[in-house]
């Protein structure tokens, strides 16, 4: 069970799989995002042979 936080309150995210999670299924964000990294780092890593680009 995951949730997310619309701005008000958590709400329950429903998927037709309880197995579904951000680390095996594909989706898109359909709003930003804010990550707040305090004082952690934050790494994209790829053995992908293709090119690449993160746009911040």
């Amino acid at each position: 069970m995951s949730f997310h936080f619309d701005g008000s309150i958590w709400q329950k995210v429903v998927t037709n799989d309880a197995n579904t999670n951000i680390y095996n299924s594909d989706g898109a964000l359909t709003t930003n995002r804010v990550v707040a990294l305090d004082d952690k780092t934050l790494n994209f890593t790829s053995a992908a042979t293709t090119e690449q680009a993160i746009w911040l």
